[in-house]
């Protein structure tokens, strides 16, 4: 029997709450068709964060320990929560979010809309004694629940998980559903773009240790710098380029197809205020979830624009170096203009809205 894999995401700070949590898991892990898995099972001299990416994606159910330090990781945001919420997209695995320690869990955009534990949102380290364990408890029991809920396709398959098939009927449409679609794929954005950003402050920051270098010497000290030396700036500058170049094609098409999943959700939206009758709720609730689409697109075009201008201000250093920045404008180019035609819809479908919503008042 396939078991099924529940892994454990958590910041190294809430290690206390994951032995507390793992202790009582693995009660529900003798008695369920369930491993669980966290990071203490990477191995000396492994390859940490490749391991953890392998057993991201292939977990059933990923239970997140939530904390500021959790939030405030880039490491997670950036790799572990990227692929888990492109994969909760694809209903490829569940996610079940514990609150910890106190933080503003609400006001971050892919977790506040989503049911936390415990009930309320109370965090784990409010609980005391019977009460902490009673919470943890509770917890698994729920957990065990799910894993049975997911595995039970998976005794009957015996090779591989086929999830349970869902009435036409039960499909939820409409408004809610599409507003919800958006605003996934705006947060799967928004975890891209940082990716992309990240890669042009690293390249932004090596530049400037490069110029501050030069910067200390006058341009005598240099012309008497060996050939040796001056190939020495100029291929690390190439390198450099490159390593930005290939990181632009790497995140670029998943950064684009987040834009295309977020059009689909518009294009939906678009229909139903053609064809079905509206509320104002309904209406006020897409135009709040578009705006927010509109701010994201905005600011991620205005940010990649200035960077990708700024390379026509760097000079020919080689023709490598050359090559590299020219093969990244023009990745940055076609972005640039599926955003642009993108914001256009975009636009028009907030019009078309916040138009119906100022009829209705």
């Amino acid at each position: 029997m396939k078991r099924l894999k529940v892994i454990v995401c958590y910041a190294p700070e809430d290690d206390r709450w994951r032995k507390h949590l793992v202790s009582h898991l693995s009660v529900i892990a003798h008695e369920n068709p369930v491993d669980i898995w966290d990071d203490t099972h990477v191995d000396p001299g492994e390859d940490r964060t490749s391991r953890i990416q392998a057993e991201i994606s292939q977990a059933a159910i990923a239970i997140l320990l939530v904390s500021s330090s959790f939030l405030g990781s880039e490491l997670i945001r950036d790799t572990q929560l990227l692929t888990l919420l492109e994969r909760s997209a694809k209903n490829s695995v569940t996610l079940y979010p514990i609150i910890v320690r106190s933080c503003v869990w609400d006001q971050v955009s892919w977790l506040s809309g989503r049911s936390v534990r415990p009930n309320g949102g109370k965090p784990l380290a409010q609980y005391a004694g019977a009460g902490r364990d009673q919470a943890l408890t509770h917890i698994s029991r729920e957990i065990a629940s799910i894993a049975r809920r997911l595995g039970a396709p998976l005794m009957a398959a015996g090779r591989q998980q086929v999830r349970p098939k869902v009435k036409r009927a039960d499909k939820v449409t409409g408004f809610a559903h599409y507003n919800e679609t958006v605003e996934h794929h705006r947060e799967v954005f928004i975890l891209r773009a940082r990716a992309v950003a990240a890669a042009m402050a690293m390249f932004n920051r090596n530049l400037h240790s490069m110029n501050a270098e030069l910067h200390k010497m006058s341009d005598d000290d240099f012309a008497r710098l060996a050939v040796s030396g001056r190939q020495r700036f100029i291929n690390e500058a190439t390198q450099n380029m490159r390593n930005l170049a290939k990181a632009i094609r790497l995140e670029m098409p998943a950064l684009a197809t987040s834009v295309d999943k977020c059009f689909g959700g518009m294009h939906k939206i678009s229909q139903l205020l053609e064809r079905q009758p509206v509320t104002r709720v309904e209406l006020a609730d897409s135009a709040a979830v578009l705006l927010d689409l509109r701010a994201s697109f905005s600011a991620a075009g205005s940010s990649i624009t200035e960077f990708r201008d700024s390379f026509f201000l760097l000079q020919d250093m080689s023709p490598s170096f050359r090559d590299a920045r020219d093969s990244a404008i023009r990745i940055l180019d076609r972005f640039v203009m599926k955003l642009s035609d993108a914001q256009h819809i975009l636009g028009m479908t907030l019009a078309r809205t916040t138009g119906l919503l100022t009829r209705m008042s």
